[in-house]
Protein backbone atom coordinates (compact mmCIF):
# COMPACT_ATOMS: atom_id res chain seq x y z
CA UNK A 1 0.00 0.00 0.00
CA UNK A 2 1.24 3.51 -0.83
CA UNK A 3 1.18 6.07 1.37
CA UNK A 4 1.22 9.59 0.43
CA UNK A 5 2.76 11.89 2.93
CA UNK A 6 0.98 15.08 1.24
CA UNK A 7 -1.77 15.56 -1.26
CA UNK A 8 -1.06 15.86 -5.51
CA UNK A 9 2.44 14.87 -4.54
CA UNK A 10 2.22 12.72 -7.94
CA UNK A 11 1.37 15.75 -9.64
CA UNK A 12 3.85 17.69 -8.01
CA UNK A 13 6.48 15.38 -9.05
CA UNK A 14 5.11 15.56 -12.61
CA UNK A 15 5.26 19.13 -12.78
CA UNK A 16 9.24 19.00 -11.62
CA UNK A 17 9.53 16.35 -13.91
CA UNK A 18 8.00 18.69 -16.78
CA UNK A 19 10.24 21.44 -15.73
CA UNK A 20 13.53 19.64 -15.78
CA UNK A 21 13.13 18.00 -19.15
CA UNK A 22 12.40 21.78 -20.08
CA UNK A 23 15.43 22.51 -18.63
CA UNK A 24 17.72 19.79 -20.53
CA UNK A 25 16.40 21.09 -23.43
CA UNK A 26 18.60 24.62 -23.12
CA UNK A 27 22.09 24.31 -25.09
CA UNK A 28 23.64 25.58 -22.21
CA UNK A 29 27.59 26.17 -24.14
CA UNK A 30 24.91 28.32 -26.54
CA UNK A 31 23.72 30.15 -23.62
CA UNK A 32 27.18 30.62 -21.35
CA UNK A 33 28.61 32.29 -25.13
CA UNK A 34 25.35 34.59 -25.47
CA UNK A 35 25.92 35.28 -21.29
CA UNK A 36 29.64 36.16 -21.69
CA UNK A 37 29.88 38.24 -24.94
CA UNK A 38 26.38 39.67 -24.55
CA UNK A 39 25.80 43.20 -22.66
CA UNK A 40 24.49 41.29 -19.19
CA UNK A 41 25.35 42.42 -16.10
CA UNK A 42 24.44 39.61 -13.91
CA UNK A 43 22.85 35.90 -14.20
CA UNK A 44 19.48 37.75 -12.93
CA UNK A 45 19.26 39.97 -15.42
CA UNK A 46 19.98 37.32 -18.23
CA UNK A 47 17.59 34.73 -16.86
CA UNK A 48 15.09 37.16 -17.03
CA UNK A 49 15.62 38.50 -20.67
CA UNK A 50 15.31 34.55 -21.44
CA UNK A 51 12.75 33.57 -19.44
CA UNK A 52 15.04 31.28 -17.55
CA UNK A 53 14.71 30.09 -13.80
CA UNK A 54 17.82 31.99 -12.18
CA UNK A 55 17.92 29.84 -9.31
CA UNK A 56 18.64 26.63 -12.18
CA UNK A 57 20.57 28.99 -14.51
CA UNK A 58 22.90 30.02 -11.42
CA UNK A 59 23.45 25.79 -10.45
CA UNK A 60 24.29 25.47 -14.51
CA UNK A 61 26.37 28.68 -14.81
CA UNK A 62 28.67 27.83 -11.87
CA UNK A 63 31.91 30.38 -13.06
CA UNK A 64 30.56 32.40 -16.07
CA UNK A 65 30.36 35.70 -13.99
CA UNK A 66 34.09 35.10 -13.01
CA UNK A 67 34.41 33.95 -16.96
CA UNK A 68 32.99 36.71 -18.25
CA UNK A 69 35.33 39.81 -15.88
CA UNK A 70 38.37 38.10 -17.33
CA UNK A 71 37.09 38.28 -20.77
CA UNK A 72 36.11 41.73 -20.13
CA UNK A 73 39.98 42.52 -18.70
CA UNK A 74 41.33 40.85 -21.67
CA UNK A 75 38.93 43.09 -24.16
CA UNK A 76 39.98 46.35 -22.19
CA UNK A 77 43.66 44.82 -22.63
CA UNK A 78 43.37 44.85 -26.28
CA UNK A 79 41.75 48.11 -26.72
CA UNK A 80 44.30 49.90 -24.96
CA UNK A 81 47.34 47.90 -26.75
CA UNK A 82 45.43 48.74 -30.36
CA UNK A 83 45.17 52.29 -28.90
CA UNK A 84 48.94 51.92 -28.18
CA UNK A 85 49.72 50.74 -31.36
CA UNK A 86 47.95 53.73 -33.21
CA UNK A 87 49.42 56.01 -31.15
CA UNK A 88 53.06 54.97 -31.98
CA UNK A 89 51.74 54.70 -35.28
CA UNK A 90 50.85 58.32 -35.69
CA UNK A 91 54.07 59.41 -33.95
CA UNK A 92 56.06 57.43 -36.31
CA UNK A 93 54.08 59.19 -39.56
CA UNK A 94 54.60 62.77 -37.48
CA UNK A 95 58.47 61.67 -37.37
CA UNK A 96 59.23 61.36 -40.52
CA UNK A 97 56.83 64.22 -41.81
CA UNK A 98 59.14 66.25 -39.60
CA UNK A 99 62.39 64.32 -40.93
CA UNK A 100 61.16 65.25 -44.75
CA UNK A 101 60.33 68.50 -43.82
CA UNK A 102 63.49 69.20 -42.22
CA UNK A 103 65.42 67.61 -45.47
CA UNK A 104 64.00 69.72 -47.27
CA UNK A 105 65.33 73.03 -45.17
CA UNK A 106 68.31 71.76 -45.60
CA UNK A 107 68.59 71.28 -49.01
CA UNK A 108 68.03 74.61 -49.46
CA UNK A 109 69.85 75.76 -46.67
CA UNK A 110 72.99 73.40 -49.01
CA UNK A 111 71.72 75.23 -52.05
CA UNK A 112 72.09 79.01 -50.52
CA UNK A 113 76.18 77.69 -49.26
CA UNK A 114 76.72 76.18 -53.02
CA UNK A 115 75.74 79.87 -54.08
CA UNK A 116 77.89 81.21 -51.92
CA UNK A 117 79.41 84.18 -53.46
CA UNK A 118 76.34 85.55 -54.82
CA UNK A 119 74.70 85.00 -51.22
CA UNK A 120 77.08 86.17 -48.78
CA UNK A 121 79.82 88.22 -50.60
CA UNK A 122 78.78 91.94 -51.60
CA UNK A 123 79.02 92.47 -55.49
CA UNK A 124 80.25 95.33 -54.58
CA UNK A 125 82.75 95.51 -52.42
CA UNK A 126 84.14 91.22 -52.60
CA UNK A 127 84.07 91.27 -48.63
CA UNK A 128 81.78 88.77 -46.99
CA UNK A 129 78.85 90.04 -45.48
CA UNK A 130 79.53 89.00 -41.93
CA UNK A 131 76.03 89.68 -40.77
CA UNK A 132 73.99 87.32 -43.34
CA UNK A 133 76.82 84.42 -42.95
CA UNK A 134 75.77 84.32 -39.37
CA UNK A 135 72.29 84.38 -39.95
CA UNK A 136 72.84 81.32 -41.91
CA UNK A 137 74.67 79.22 -39.41
CA UNK A 138 71.86 79.63 -37.02
CA UNK A 139 69.44 78.22 -39.63
CA UNK A 140 71.93 75.82 -40.30
CA UNK A 141 72.01 74.72 -36.80
CA UNK A 142 68.54 74.94 -36.15
CA UNK A 143 67.56 72.88 -38.63
CA UNK A 144 70.38 69.85 -37.26
CA UNK A 145 68.85 70.42 -34.09
CA UNK A 146 65.04 70.09 -35.39
CA UNK A 147 66.41 66.73 -37.59
CA UNK A 148 68.03 65.15 -34.77
CA UNK A 149 64.83 65.62 -32.28
CA UNK A 150 62.85 63.87 -35.17
CA UNK A 151 65.10 61.13 -35.13
CA UNK A 152 64.63 61.08 -31.07
CA UNK A 153 68.67 61.70 -30.86
CA UNK A 154 68.55 64.30 -28.70
CA UNK A 155 65.45 64.75 -25.75
CA UNK A 156 62.87 66.96 -26.37
CA UNK A 157 62.58 70.00 -23.95
CA UNK A 158 59.97 72.65 -23.01
CA UNK A 159 62.30 74.92 -25.64
CA UNK A 160 60.99 72.93 -28.23
CA UNK A 161 57.78 74.56 -28.64
CA UNK A 162 59.54 77.45 -30.03
CA UNK A 163 61.86 75.69 -31.94
CA UNK A 164 59.61 76.72 -35.34
CA UNK A 165 58.82 80.00 -34.82
CA UNK A 166 62.87 80.47 -34.22
CA UNK A 167 63.41 78.86 -36.90
CA UNK A 168 61.09 81.00 -38.80
CA UNK A 169 62.47 84.16 -37.11
CA UNK A 170 66.11 83.35 -38.54
CA UNK A 171 64.67 82.71 -41.91
CA UNK A 172 63.12 85.50 -42.37
CA UNK A 173 66.36 87.57 -40.63
CA UNK A 174 68.42 85.13 -43.44
CA UNK A 175 66.75 86.39 -46.31
CA UNK A 176 66.86 89.74 -45.15
CA UNK A 177 70.14 89.44 -44.62
CA UNK A 178 70.57 88.04 -47.75
CA UNK A 179 68.65 91.15 -49.58
CA UNK A 180 70.69 93.58 -47.15
CA UNK A 181 74.36 92.38 -48.49
CA UNK A 182 73.79 93.00 -51.79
Amino acid sequence: MLVRSRPNEGRLSCLVMARWEVMARYDWEALKREFLLGNYESLRQFAKVKGLGYAHLRRKAKGWLEEKSQLRAQKERKIAEGLLEKQIKQEIDWNLAHLEAWGEFLNIVRWALKEFRKHFVSEKTGRLNPYALEKAANVLKMAQEGQRKALGLDEKTEKDDGSLKELAEAIRGSLKALGDGE
